[in-house]
């Protein structure tokens, strides 16, 4: 977990490993060790940020100056690049600064398993989503399963992204007219889609097109393998695996694959807000 302060501090804490699901220390023995309490991140020096997004393994942060950096578990083996000075988790790694195309401006950014979304702005106030990272099943929208190590625009997602958000290996965007797009790992019905497991680019919820724009979506969020969507009245959907009761629908169910109103007895009023996980 990491803790953004109002004066531009991370502090962090909790499980630091190295990841056994990818890399080529899978399978080997590493010392692991968890830190208890929240500690300041010691290795940014005097750089101070004003955004900051945590994923599984991983962190990115935004300077207050506009650099992005990212660190936790930035080692994302491909077929045509290798890493050999890259450092184990358990000995710390240091921030490496990740390279904005077209010179834009990072607004906001969301976190999955091992890859990121991030929109970033023009001049002209342009707006485009980038994503980086960990690609198996997709969740960078590019198309493919390539996994890449440096930013690339989405070309699937209109211009108009206002909110991301990413579960372990699929991602979800909200625009300004309130579409929500999904993308990636679609194995418990995730991205709301029926045909396919894996979604290579942003396709649209058609579920929500029938809702007023009254009432439109104004809030996503996601958890491991299942998303959340809220209206501006409060009304919450949900979709995907809740083996766990984790959808909130009075049931365990593996897989939901359109979304589903959640039934509570809170005030719609009062539902604004997501944070989910697992």
């Amino acid at each position: 977990m990491n803790v953004l302060c109002s004066d531009g501090e991370i502090w962090f804490c909790g499980l630091y490993k190295a990841d056994n699901f990818i890399g080529p220390y899978a399978g080997k023995k590493i010392h692991n060790f968890i830190l208890k309490y929240p500690q300041l991140y010691p290795y940014i020096g005097s750089t101070r940020f004003k955004y900051v997004a945590s994923g599984a393994n991983f962190t990115v942060g935004v300077a207050l100056n506009g650099d992005t950096y990212e660190w936790g578990w930035t080692y994302r083996q491909t077929h045509y690049s290798t890493r050999h000075s890259q450092l184990l988790l358990s000995r710390g790694l240091l921030p490496r600064k990740v390279s904005i195309p077209y010179h834009m401006k990072p607004s906001f950014i969301a976190c999955g398993h091992v890859h990121a979304v991030m929109a970033v702005d023009g001049r002209k106030r342009s707006r485009m989503v980038v994503s980086w990272g960990f690609n198996h099943h997709g969740q960078l929208g590019q198309g493919n399963t390539i996994t890449r190590e440096k930013p690339k625009r989405i070309k699937k997602l209109p211009d108009n992204v206002v909110m991301l958000a990413c579960g372990a290996f699929h991602s979800v965007a909200l625009t300004e007219d309130h579409k929500v797009y999904c993308w990636g790992r679609n194995n418990s019905g995730q991205c709301a889609d029926t045909i396919c497991d894996d979604i290579l680019t942003p396709k649209r919820v058609k579920f929500f097109d029938s809702l007023s724009t009254r009432d439109g979506i104004i809030h996503i969020g996601c958890g491991t393998y299942h998303t959340i969507a809220i209206t501006k009245s409060g009304t919450a959907y949900t979709w995907g695996s809740g083996d766990r009761h984790q959808l909130g629908l009075g049931e365990e169910v593996d897989s939901v694959l359109s979304p589903r109103v959640v039934s509570s007895p809170i005030d719609p009023q009062y539902g604004k807000y997501i944070g989910a996980w697992g």
